[in-house]
């Protein structure tokens, strides 16, 4: 089982976020997430930073770990702009870049305000389950030299004249793709979908984790809980009989950042 830092962009500077980062990867950590908001005022924190440029910055100063959002959210980006922002992540990381992909906050939600803060509209649960789908296809679409793509890519909520757009990837390849779920029905989408799931700790947490433990090898399964500098693994799983299957623990912690207590968890885990 592989553990990664989910580190929170909210109340702090950049450059505490790469000197956490830097500090998982020298520890031992697998991997490091950002988290993709706009503001912290829903959890009563301060601003936030732009995910793909902290991520960039990130990915210039590790060597080994993944880098990636945890999670990227859909209504945010076009789906062109994620393909854009994870090649030039592939590239600079030489391949380490995944890409968290989330549905969206449902609307009235806590995490709802920042986007109906700016106007964005929120579909229903069936609605973003459905764009999540696309939005996998559309990046999958532009991910394709222009000669070997259609001429237009026509859904829902996406069209793309894929003649007109061009080249949009250079030899990087395609990152793993993780959707980030609270309940079995948008696990289930993943499993076709998708590379893998990061389950968010819950009650439901277990039903999704019955539902992807049949998977295929190579989809991906990893549960998201937050840091406990006092657990020696830096945070307690549940009790589930599934429990082995689980490929990754992500492990979420929010600033000031305690180095010294990333640097013992990390130096247990390795």
């Amino acid at each position: 089982m592989k553990h990664d830092l989910v580190i929170s962009p909210f109340s702090v500077g950049v450059p505490d976020i790469i000197e956490v980062a830097r500090c998982a990867e020298e520890s031992g950590f697998d991997g490091v997430w950002v988290l993709d908001h706009l503001t912290g005022s829903m959890l009563d924190r301060g601003r936030s930073h732009d995910v793909f440029t902290t991520l960039g910055a990130i990915g210039a100063v590790t060597n080994s770990v993944r880098v990636g959002p945890l999670v990227a959210n859909m209504v945010s980006y076009h789906p062109i702009r994620l393909v854009l922002a994870m090649a030039s992540l592939q590239s600079l990381t030489a391949g380490r870049a995944v890409l968290g992909l989330g549905a969206g906050a449902g609307p009235g939600s806590r995490f709802a305000q920042e986007h109906t803060a700016i106007g964005t509209r929120l579909g229903d649960a069936p609605t973003r389950r459905r764009r999540v789908a696309e939005t996998i296809r559309a990046i999958q679409y532009g991910w394709t030299k222009p000669g070997d793509r259609t001429e237009r890519f026509d859904g829902e909520f996406y069209t793309i004249d894929g003649e007109m757009l061009g080249e949009t990837v250079g030899v990087e390849s395609l990152p793993p793709i993780i959707v980030g779920v609270n309940g079995p029905a948008l696990a289930a989408l993943a499993l076709t979908h998708a590379d893998g799931v990061n389950i968010n700790s819950g009650p439901l947490s277990c039903d999704v984790l019955d539902l992807v433990s049949d998977s295929n090898d190579g989809f991906e399964v990893s549960v998201h809980i937050g840091f406990d500098p006092e657990h020696r693994y830096g945070g307690a799983l549940m009790n589930h009989p599934q429990i082995h299957e689980i490929d990754r623990v992500t492990l979420a912690i929010a600033g000031p950042f305690d180095l010294a207590a990333v640097a013992r968890v990390g130096d247990r885990l390795s």
